[in-house]
């Protein structure tokens, strides 16, 4: 299940027909926690199987103790993945580390309105990439773009026309499984590992995957 901590209520309001909507998937939900006690006992026993939360980074806790940034720390913790948004986060890929455990920021009127889509994604595919909500459709052309970014950063180190050797394809081969993970994304894999294959030196391998 999907929680969302939103206390602005004008927002839950507008949203609230999306949220019934899918509400198999997805909950609006209250942290009333005023000790870090409290919120251990919360996380670990009044929240159904949760998969995500997506926290308003300016919540209000009752109390003065709690804030989001402890708030998102104690939820990755338990490994429960954290979004945090805000009408004051301008850009939506930001990471906000906490120790060893990192959480996603994302303006909210973004959230919000890429929600619908992340939702329709999540019915037919449980491990729909969370990148949805930060990019709407538009996640696979960004991770596309992330790969071929990442490709061009090695073959520079190299000599364009440079064969592609073994060690090379290993290496390329690399950046394409971290870069293009998740089911969705099969048919984009393939064309860059069969780009791969054709390519005889570095340089057409580039001339390749660009119009990609």
């Amino acid at each position: 299940m999907i929680y969302i901590f939103d206390d602005r209520h004008e927002r839950r309001e507008m949203n609230s027909s999306l949220i019934n909507r899918y509400n198999r998937l997805i909950s609006f939900a209250e942290i009333k926690c005023d000790t870090f006690e409290q919120l251990d006992h919360f996380i670990s026993n009044e929240l159904f199987e949760p998969s995500l939360v997506l926290l308003h980074n300016s919540y209000r806790y009752p109390g003065d103790r709690l804030d989001s940034d402890y708030v998102s720390s104690k939820f990755l913790e338990h490994d429960i993945p954290v979004i945090l948004f805000s009408g004051g986060f301008i850009h939506p890929n930001q990471t906000l580390v906490y120790g060893k455990y990192q959480a996603l920021s994302i303006n909210s009127l973004v959230m919000y309105k890429n929600l619908d889509v992340y939702l329709k994604h999540l019915t037919y595919n449980e491990n729909a990439s969370i990148e949805i909500l930060l990019w709407g459709e538009s996640y696979i052309s960004n991770r596309i773009s992330h790969t071929k970014s990442a490709i061009f950063r090695k073959i520079c180190k190299v000599r364009p026309d440079s064969s592609m050797d073994e060690d090379m394809c290993q290496e390329i081969h690399e950046i394409i499984s971290d870069y293009l993970s998740g089911d969705e994304l099969v048919a984009t894999r393939k064309r860059f590992l069969d780009a791969i294959s054709s390519s005889i030196n570095c340089q057409e391998f580039l001339n390749t995957i660009k119009s990609f």
